[in-house]
Formats: C-alpha cells, sequence, structure tokens
C-alpha cells in the first residue's frame, strides 16, 4: 500500500485561494451581529483543507492507533482495526495493491485437524502452552523453558514502561507453570514429612501461623536431613482451612526447573519417614492456575473485574457449595484501600464472584481520598485483626473445579444474549444458569529482609490469584483490559532486581535448576561471542579473564583455589548458600576475636536449629563451611553499571581503602571530576585495580542500572570466608565505611567500589 502524494492536496489548497480572490466579498461579514473582517475569514478557509485531510496525510489508519493496539495483520485485514477507523481503511486499501486471490486448500491443509483444539495439541510437541498461551505468542517473545512455551519479554520496548507500572499502576503475570502439588493426610503426618525437608531458620509448615489456612507461607525445599545444604529451591504454601473431614490438604507451589527434584525428594522422604497414616501426594499441574498482580493500584484493578455473588449452599445438582458471604463483605471494604501492602503478609481471602465476560470489559476507576466514614471504620478494623473464617473456598474440591469448566458457558452464547439488550454495550445481568466461579486471593509481599531496603513494600506487594482450569483467558482479557500491564520471565526478574531479592534460579548457585540454566546461558553466549570476527570481538585474554561467560563458584569455594574447576551442568553442587538470618547476625555482632573461631558458632546454632525441630542429629549430613556462600546486593558507590559474571574482590590495604574513601567523601570530589576528564579518572582506576586474585571473594548474577536507586546495583554471592574476612578487617582498620568491595566487570579493567548487604 502506497501513501498518497502531497501535491494533490497542494493543488486543492490552491483552489480555494483562487475561489476567494475571485469571488466579490464585502469587506465584512455579519453573523449573529458579530462582524469578521475579509482578510481573517480567508485565513480561516483556506486551512480548512488541511483540517479536514491532515489524518491522510500523515499516517494510514492502523498508524494512528496506540501501540498498544496495533495489529501486524491491520495493514491488509480491515477486521483488525476499530469501527470508527474502518471506513478510512477501505479507502487507503482501494488506492494500494489489490489482494491477492487465494486458490483453493491444498491436500496438504485438507489433512489437517478438524478442531482448533486438536490442531493446538499437536502444536505443543513435548513442551506445554499455558492457558492464555495464544494471547501471549500475539504479543511477546516466547521461548521453550522447562518443559513450557513461555513469554520471555514484550515486542514492545518496557522495561522503563514496567518499572513505572509497578511503582504506580499495577503489573499482570501469568505464573500458571508454577507446579503445584496436593498433599492429603493427617496434619500431625504432612508435618512430619516436611520437618526435616525444609529451612529450620524460619517457621515450620504446621506453626501457628500458617497451618489455620489464614496465611500464605514461604519456605525453602531441601532434601532429606541435608539442610542447610541441598537446597532445591523456594515453596509457597497454603493449608486448606476447616477441612470436612479429618484429613487435611496442603498446596505446594515449586518452581518447574525444579519439579523433578522436589517430586524426588518428598517421596524420598515418605520412604524414610514412619507414618502411620501415609500422605497421598497428588499432581495439580494445569489443574490450579495462578495470576500475580503487583503494584499500588492492584487491589482497585481487581474490584473493578471482580463481582462477588451469592452461592446457594446446596444446589440443583445436590453438590455441596461453601458459605462465603463473610469473605465477600470483607473484599467489599477493601473497595478503598490504597494498597495490599497495608493487610498482613500472606493474608488469605476465599471469595466466589460472577463470570467476568458478563461485565467485560471493565474500566479501572479514578484514585479517590474522599473515603465514607463506615467503610473506613470496616476496613481499619479488619486491617487490624484479620477475620479468621473468610480462607475456605470451593476450589479445594475437585468435583467443584471440574463441574465449572465443563458447564462454562460458550462465548457465542454470551455474545447472543448481548445482540438482545436494546442498548449496545449494556453489561449482562448475573442469571440462575451463570457460573459462580470460587477463587482464592492471596497477599504477596516481600519476602527478603536487608538492612536498608532499596524501594517501598508497594513494589513488589500485590496479590495473587488462584483460579480453577479452565477459566484463565477470561480472567485475563478482563484484567488486562481494566488497565493491567502484562510482564514476562525478564520483567519478572527485573522486578525482583529493582526490589533486592534473589531471583530463582538465577541467584541461587547452590542449586541444580541454576547449573542447567547457566550452562544454557554460557553456551549463547559463547556462540554469540564467536560468530564475531576476531578483529571485532573482546578479547578476554588481555584483560586476563580465563572464562568470561561463567561464574566459577566452584572453583571459588574450592580448597585450592583453582579456578579451572567447573561445576558440569545437571550435576548437584557441592556448595550452598547460608540462609539463616541467625547466622549473618552473628558474625555482625562478633568482635575479632571471636571471628577466628566463627566455624564452631555456625555448627552451634545449626545444631540449635535442628533440636527446635525436634530432628535426629545423628541423621544430619556434615556441614563443610567452606563451600558456603552468602547472598548479597551492592551498590555502587560512584560511576560504573555491574554486569552478570562479574568479580568482586576485597579491599585488604589501608592505603587502597584510603584512596576510595577519600575520592567519594572529599569536598572538592564534584569540582574535581568536573574539571578531569572521564578517560582520566578511568586511566587513574585501571592502575588501582591490579588486585590479587586472593582477593576474589565472589561473583555477580544479576547486574544493572536501577531505576529505584539511580545508580548501578547488583546481586550476587561471595564467600563465607569472605564474609568473615570483611568484618574482620572493617574492624581491626576501625574503617568508617563498613563492607567496602570492589566490582570489575568482564569486559572492564576497571573496578568499581560499593557496598554490599546481606540478604537473607
Amino acid at each position: 500500500m502506497l501513501l498518497t502524494s502531497s501535491k494533490p492536496e497542494r493543488l486543492k489548497s490552491m483552489q480555494w485561494r483562487r475561489l476567494l480572490k475571485t469571488q466579490g466579498m464585502s469587506d465584512t461579514f455579519l453573523h449573529n451581529g458579530i462582524r469578521f473582517s475579509d482578510d481573517l475569514l480567508y485565513r480561516r478557509m483556506t486551512n480548512l483543507p488541511n483540517l479536514s485531510n491532515s489524518g491522510a496525510l500523515n499516517q494510514l489508519a492502523f498508524q494512528s492507533l496506540p501501540r498498544g493496539l496495533r495489529r501486524r495483520a491491520a495493514s491488509h485485514n480491515i477486521k483488525r482495526i476499530p469501527v470508527k477507523l474502518r471506513e478510512k481503511a477501505k479507502s487507503e486499501m482501494l488506492k494500494g495493491s489489490p489482494p491477492k486471490r487465494t486458490g483453493p486448500p491444498s491436500r496438504r491443509k485438507k489433512r489437517r485437524a478438524a478442531t482448533i483444539v486438536e490442531e493446538y495439541l499437536r502444536r505443543q510437541g513435548n513442551k506445554r502452552w499455558l492457558e492464555t498461551h495464544t494471547w501471549h505468542a500475539k504479543r511477546m517473545h516466547m521461548k521453550d523453558m522447562w518443559g513450557y512455551r513461555l513469554a520471555e519479554f514484550p515486542n514492545e520496548k518496557s522495561i522503563r514502561a514496567t518499572y513505572r507500572a509497578s511503582s504506580h499502576l499495577s503489573i499482570l503475570h501469568d505464573a500458571s507453570y508454577m507446579a503445584c502439588l496436593e498433599l492429603k493426610g493427617v496434619a500431625e503426618e504432612i508435618s512430619r514429612l516436611l520437618a526435616p525437608t525444609t529451612d529450620l531458620s524460619l517457621p515450620s509448615v504446621a506453626s501457628q501461623r500458617y497451618n489455620k489456612g489464614h496465611r500464605l507461607g514461604h519456605t525453602t525445599l531441601y532434601h532429606y536431613m541435608t539442610y542447610p545444604q541441598n537446597a532445591i529451591c523456594p515453596i509457597t504454601f497454603l493449608w486448606q482451612q476447616n477441612p470436612s473431614t479429618t484429613l487435611s490438604k496442603l498446596w505446594l507451589w515449586i518452581h518447574p526447573a525444579a519439579f523433578e527434584e522436589a517430586w524426588t525428594c518428598l517421596k524420598d522422604a515418605q520412604e524414610k519417614t514412619q507414618m502411620d497414616n501415609p500422605v497421598v501426594i497428588t499432581d495439580l499441574r494445569d489443574e490450579i492456575l495462578m495470576f500475580q498482580l503487583t503494584g499500588p493500584r492492584s487491589t482497585a484493578l481487581l474490584h473493578a473485574v471482580l463481582d462477588t455473588a451469592q452461592v446457594d449452599t446446596a444446589a440443583a445438582n445436590g453438590m455441596q457449595r461453601s458459605n462465603t458471604t463473610n469473605a465477600n463483605k470483607v473484599w467489599s471494604s477493601f473497595k478503598y484501600l490504597r494498597s495490599s501492602a497495608s493487610l498482613p503478609a500472606g493474608a488469605v481471602l476465599g471469595i466466589t464472584v460472577q463470570d467476568p465476560r458478563l461485565k467485560f470489559p471493565q474500566k479501572l476507576p479514578r484514585r479517590t481520598n474522599q473515603v465514607p466514614s463506615i467503610d473506613e471504620k470496616e476496613l481499619q478494623h479488619n486491617i487490624a485483626s484479620w477475620p479468621s473464617d473468610v480462607a475456605f473456598s470451593d476450589l479445594w474440591n475437585e468435583e467443584i473445579r471440574e463441574e465449572l469448566r465443563k458447564n462454562k458457558i460458550p462465548e457465542s452464547e454470551l455474545n447472543v444474549r448481548r445482540s438482545k439488550n436494546l442498548l449496545p454495550g449494556t453489561k449482562l445481568l448475573l442469571t440462575d444458569d451463570d457460573a459462580r466461579i470460587p477463587i482464592i486471593l492471596a497477599q504477596r509481599g516481600v519476602a527478603t529482609h536487608t538492612n536498608t531496603t532499596p524501594s517501598s513494600p508497594e513494589y513488589q506487594s500485590g496479590w495473587n490469584i488462584i483460579l480453577p482450569k479452565g477459566w484463565g483467558v477470561s480472567f485475563w482479557k478482563s484484567l488486562v483490559f481494566a488497565g493491567c500491564r502484562t510482564s514476562g520471565l525478564r520483567e519478572q526478574h527485573a522486578m525482583h532486581f529493582e526490589s533486592g531479592i534473589a531471583c530463582y534460579p538465577q541467584d541461587c548457585p547452590d542449586t541444580k535448576a541454576y547449573a542447567l540454566w547457566k550452562a544454557e546461558e554460557k553456551l549463547a553466549a559463547e556462540k554469540s561471542w564467536k560468530r564475531k570476527p576476531p578483529a571485532k570481538r573482546l578479547n578476554f585474554a588481555k584483560l586476563g579473564i580465563a572464562d568470561p561467560f561463567n561464574a566459577d563458584f566452584s572453583g571459588l569455594v574450592s580448597s585450592h583455589g583453582n579456578n579451572d574447576v567447573d561445576m558440569d551442568a545437571g550435576d548437584t553442587p557441592n556448595l550452598w548458600i547460608v540462609r539463616s538470618n541467625q547466622v549473618i547476625n552473628a558474625l555482625a555482632m562478633s568482635d575479632s576475636s571471636e571471628l577466628e573461631s566463627y566455624h564452631a558458632k555456625v555448627i552451634s546454632i545449626m545444631d540449635k536449629l535442628y533440636n527446635q525441630r525436634q530432628l535426629d542429629l545423628a541423621k544430619k549430613q556434615p556441614l563443610d563451611l567452606s563451600k558456603a556462600l552468602v547472598c548479597i546486593r551492592i551498590v555502587l558507590l560512584d560511576r560504573g553499571t555491574p554486569s552478570i559474571n562479574g568479580r568482586i574482590y576485597l579491599v585488604p590495604s589501608s592505603e587502597q581503602y584510603s584512596k576510595y574513601v577519600r575520592k567519594l567523601t572529599s569536598v572538592d570530589s564534584k569540582r574535581m571530576k568536573d574539571d578531569a576528564s572521564d578517560s582520566d579518572s578511568d586511566e587513574a582506576l585501571v592502575k588501582e585495580s591490579n588486585l590479587d586474585m586472593s582477593c576474589l571473594i565472589g561473583y555477580v548474577t544479576t547486574g544493572q542500572y536501577s531505576y529505584c536507586l539511580g545508580k548501578g546495583m547488583a546481586i550476587g554471592n561471595i564467600t563465607l570466608d569472605g564474609l568473615v574476612k570483611l568484618h574482620t578487617i572493617d574492624k581491626s582498620q576501625d574503617r568508617k565505611v563498613k563492607l567496602l568491595v570492589l566490582v570489575k566487570g568482564v569486559q572492564s579493567r576497571i573496578c568499581r567500589p560499593g557496598i554490599i548487604e546481606v540478604l537473607y
């Protein structure tokens, strides 16, 4: 299709001028008692053609749409354009080349599947699709990961936009790839099964905080009796509230990268634990969906989409339904809640809602600061004392989930009902035949603690929406049309980074999933580097980098310090990360003499944790502290942006420490930087960055510019011995700037100073 030339439009404008000049016009023109001069009227009338045709001169019909509403096929398929622009698009298509004529279908097309469902099942192959796959595939870059075909990142620029949306609006992510396992049995037996396989420094799965089903819990899964070594993955769990029988149910959400390993771990623990009543473990993958909503406007957006519905406790088919009246009232009181960060951490709410397609499309209301006094009192009461009977949901019932999936009203029937409305656009009313869908809302907040927080709690606070199978697309479209911005795996990783939270598996080098992920990333980086000619690619040998595409943690913690030792993909790593805040706080509060014997202190803390869980110390795996790592966050003090696989060094000498501190704290430092060029300052840093390999204590796993802090930031891991050395040097030299390290990128000769903060 070709754009029209501007010459005909110029000819029309000239004709207007000639017409006005040739026609006899009086000196003034009287209209409604107002006199206009001929000169003013002439200038205005010559602009009329441009005002009526300005849109056609500059862009096509589909180009006038916002980027989020543009479709790839809009240039040739008029149905991809809104109705108000279709007439303009038709005229533009007539000026372009005629459409190609399609011949009769080939024999190959005739042999294809008869239904779209069969075709989608054929195309999936050995990878699973989420229910929202077709929506994501049109708008995002897809990638095969962990047995799924997942959305990696949007096709449009979205890094800054995602940060703004998560800070001020709302971000939506389909986390249905998280594998759900159901443990059914006596509550005491389930507790005994998970006690030796979860993090001992955190509250147990069966603690009073979680066993009533009021809270969503988080912990880390380990192999049987190997804590704190042999970590598998972080998990999320939820107990069923008020089970109808003596048997309890527990749902575990496990990352798909570690599902097979976690399944083997639970089966192994089941065999080694003596139980009178066995625990039944059921795989609920693809049976339970989960959407993650993040941002300060998440609650308001959910209120715009979710309309609560009353349910008859005795249905016509005899199936018993639960009464969620109290939960629906609590949810209605959250209408004026500004942020879910005000609620108790992990609070669970089980409500029953209407089919969101009835009111589609929903619209997010504007912010308001006026809250009625009655609603404000009820809201404050629910926040201060969370109700104890609002977490139960029919979503736990497998029969009800299957009934909802089978009896879902087709979209075509809803369109017929819409066509019968006298006024187009009128929302459909709820009838007895429409579905009442049980869902679970769980508050989600920041699970990592540091001495200082880089951002507000709202940045990671939001809601987990747990849905039954078959209803994902219906809720997804309503949330998107209401104003949510969608995110892929890259955006989720960036949100963890901005919040200072380690992302699994990218920031967990002590897991098997990290080894597999890192092997793929290393192979892709090597291929990209080798595709460039030698004269155009970076010479890492001159920079002294032996393995620029890998963070060799195994060689770092080895006793001989051999950097050539590498971890094979798929092998269980021989290192582990300290995730106990008791150990970190004990090291920070120790003096120089106590740090020399910190091994005994760490072992005593671990033995105490085993005794608190009433576990047999004789079955505990021996602890090797030489292979211990600590997850940290680094905030650079000056210029620079850390990169992945960057090296982290100690600053052992007091002279070098004084140079960096003097450069950072000098009153005239800004004036000196303005006078000196960037190249001169970089050359000075190069001379100071010749550090010995014995000063290497860790690697950067995620590093980039932080929009929240406005400077470079990184998340990485250092050795426990290196952290002890940092504390020892700070105390012995009485340093004012504590925990100062140097970060060097694999593509740079310069070391940048930064301060570390331990994540736990």
